[in-house]
């Protein structure tokens, strides 16, 4: 592994990831305040069935990954996957404008009791904006930066996307405009930030853009479709469906929810991220011992960090959602069945992430697609049914059972048939969790309860949770992994530039 691309890929990706979250708080909240969860609704809303063209890309990112791959360092061979890719994403954008022109048909028809037509139309136009130059170039860019292990150049420019987005969105209400004016003045900055990272990419490895695009690189999309499928069903099913059968203000507060969730597991990525090109390479130098070895402390970490973070965000969530909605009246926030299934359905969606990257880098798309097609069978036709017994709940339970069903299909698939192990590792790595969660949840009730009514009770609250958390964590991993634990630490000592004293790490 490369370790010092993976040092600057997790720095990037950490104060990039901080950024985001604090930008993610920031505006929500000037939204709710100003304008309402009604307004705040409609633009999560909006955003999302933007973000439905994204099934003309399916499968796109993950082809030019495999392709960068086997590419290896023939400069020639990928810039004709950059070619290629960019070529198809050009015919996207253009069919992005005929999407977006039939949203302004038919969008504002399902929100047109509360808002009025031209409102709505021109939030689209704004917000669209933005979205088009996102897939004209930033698809292939992060998926090629990605592949080689240079995430980094793209959480860079990011950082200062975000940062500059979110401030002229401030002054912007500050000032008094409309929602209509604040999310022109951030689609701007979001329209410039893919082409800046795509003239980055094609300087800094000398890409050649006189090259015969490489179509068959794209080959493999057809496999991958299946998997991004279940990816849009699982990040689009809720709000699609709140959208159909329920109101804008119950969209914010699950906007409010998913903030926090989303924020997470963006946490959880600044650890693996660079992960997959990294045993996408291991793979493809035919490195299996390695790329097992590497695997197994990856898996250990992943399962160890849902094993720390997610009880705590279960004892937190609510104290936080409370004083983030403070002085909020137009919808209740404060949702403890909601909160409480979110938690479960983000933690098993957390737990599968090594098992996709496995099978991801292994290139094993079409050998697992029909198992895709069931979770996004599963997870849209629960929520379907449950979102008229009870909205948010019924949704989230959908995911929930989705995520249960897919999560053990990666363990299962990726043991059998890339990590030549028996399935009872995964079983015994779930038991440890269980295990974890349950001392730690104990051990705080048996503690000196602190009332959150505060921000600053609350961030005492968070380290007293966290410090249980890793204490208990720690403790079960020394007893139960301590070769694991061993390796890991060693791994991010020698990532931090430290001298390995404990032999050589792979």
């Amino acid at each position: 592994m490369k370790t010092k691309k993976a040092f600057y890929n997790i720095t990037t990706e950490a104060l990039q990831e901080i950024v985001a979250f604090v930008c993610a708080l920031i505006l929500p909240r000037l939204i709710l305040s100003s304008f309402g969860s009604s307004y705040n609704g409609l633009v999560s809303s909006i955003t999302q069935f933007l973000d439905y063209i994204s099934l003309l890309t399916l499968g796109i990112s993950g082809a030019i990954r495999v392709s960068i791959y086997r590419a290896k360092d023939d400069i020639k061979a990928k810039s004709a996957i950059v070619k290629a890719s960019e070529r198809y994403l050009r015919k996207v954008a253009y069919a992005f404008i005929a999407y977006v022109a039939v949203l302004l048909i038919t969008y504002p028809f399902l929100v047109r009791n509360e808002f009025a037509w031209l409102e709505t139309a021109s939030l689209i136009v704004i917000i669209g904006f933005g979205v088009f130059a996102e897939y004209l170039y930033g698809v292939t860019t992060k998926a090629f930066l990605s592949a080689e292990q240079s995430n980094y150049l793209w959480n860079i420019v990011q950082i200062f996307s975000r940062i500059a987005s979110t401030g002229i969105s401030v002054l912007l209400i500050r000032l008094g405009q409309s929602i209509q004016v604040v999310k022109l003045g951030s689609a701007v900055i979001l329209a410039a930030t893919p082409l800046v990272s795509n003239v980055i990419m094609k300087k800094r490895f000398h890409l050649m853009m006189d090259v015969e695009p490489d179509n068959k690189a794209l080959s493999m999309r057809k496999d991958v479709v299946a998997h991004s499928i279940a990816n849009c069903v699982h990040s689009y099913t809720d709000v699609f469906l709140l959208t159909l059968f329920t109101t804008p203000a119950t969209i914010s507060i699950y906007s409010i929810y998913a903030l926090i969730f989303n924020s997470i597991r963006k946490i959880q990525t600044v650890f693996t991220t660079g992960m997959e090109g990294a045993f996408g390479s291991l793979w493809a130098q035919g490195k299996y011992k390695q790329f097992r070895e590497n695997f197994n402390i990856y898996e250990f970490l992943c399962f160890a960090f849902v094993s720390v973070i997610f009880p705590c965000v279960g004892l937190l969530l609510l104290p936080f959602i409370r004083l983030y909605t403070n002085g909020v009246h137009d919808a209740n926030y404060i949702l403890p069945v909601f909160a409480c299934i979110s938690v479960m359905t983000h933690g098993v969606f957390g737990l599968r992430t090594p098992y996709v990257t496995a099978v991801q880098s292994a290139g094993h798309y079409r050998e697992t697609k029909k198992y895709a097609f069931i979770e996004a069978g599963l997870n849209f036709g629960i929520s379907a049914v449950a979102v008229f017994v009870n909205g948010l709940v019924g949704v989230t339970l959908g995911t929930l059972i989705a995520n249960l069903y897919r999560t053990v299909q990666y363990a299962v698939y990726a043991s059998k048939n890339l990590l030549d192990r028996s399935v009872g590792v995964f079983i015994k790595r779930c038991l440890w969790l269980f295990l974890n969660v349950i001392v730690i949840v104990t051990v705080k009730s048996f503690l000196p309860a602190i009332p959150i009514n505060t921000w600053s009770l609350w961030v005492v609250n968070g380290f007293y949770c966290l410090f249980v958390s890793l204490t208990v964590t720690a403790g079960t991993a020394l007893l139960f992994y301590h070769d694991e634990f061993k390796k890991a630490l060693q791994v991010a000592g020698r990532m931090l530039g430290k001298k390995n004293r404990g032999g050589k790490v792979r």
